[in-house]
């Protein structure tokens, strides 16, 4: 699956992919600017990815949807009320990276979920938004269980001051 750029170079959508999920950091990050420029053709496919078996191809997914732009983000929003529970916190994650506002409802709904886990990523994206709307829903997990999650709520709640 190769695509004509214009300067006559043909790209491999195929192993943009492959860089994208690899294990390797530096090869994913290498490929940042080739999958924001080719968007339209990669977000599809690793839209399919985060429903794949294995939490890593899940997370790596997630992890290069979160470098690309607005497109990723509404597909990432889209997919996160239709994907197995197993994915939804890899998705959540990559919505909270956004740092964009649509995704509040989603995170807020999740600073109550059984999972200290969830709570925590929950709490990050909220800290990314820096809504001073969600400030009260943020100081009720200054009392969490989870050290982690009250860390969490106690830095996003320093970025809305």
């Amino acid at each position: 699956m190769k695509i004509e750029e214009t300067t006559g170079e043909k790209i491999d959508i195929q192993s943009l992919l492959d860089d994208a999920l690899s294990g390797n950091h530096y090869r994913r990050i290498s490929v940042k600017k080739d999958l924001q420029e080719h968007e339209d053709e990669v977000i599809p496919h690793l839209r399919e990815a985060l429903g794949h078996d294995d939490t890593n191809v899940r997370w790596k997914a997630a992890s290069s949807m979160s470098m690309l732009g607005p497109k990723a983000f509404d597909a990432l929003l889209e997919t996160y009320g239709k994907a197995p529970s197993e994915s939804q916190l890899h998705i959540l994650w990559a919505l909270g990276t956004f740092g964009d506002s649509r995704a509040t409802d989603v995170l807020l709904k999740n600073l109550i979920h059984e999972d200290s886990i969830v709570r925590y990523v929950a709490t990050e994206g909220l800290g990314m938004i820096a809504d001073p709307n969600t400030s009260a829903a943020l100081r009720i997990l200054m009392q969490d269980d989870s050290e982690y999650v009250r860390h969490a709520a106690e830095e996003a709640l320093a970025k809305m001051e």
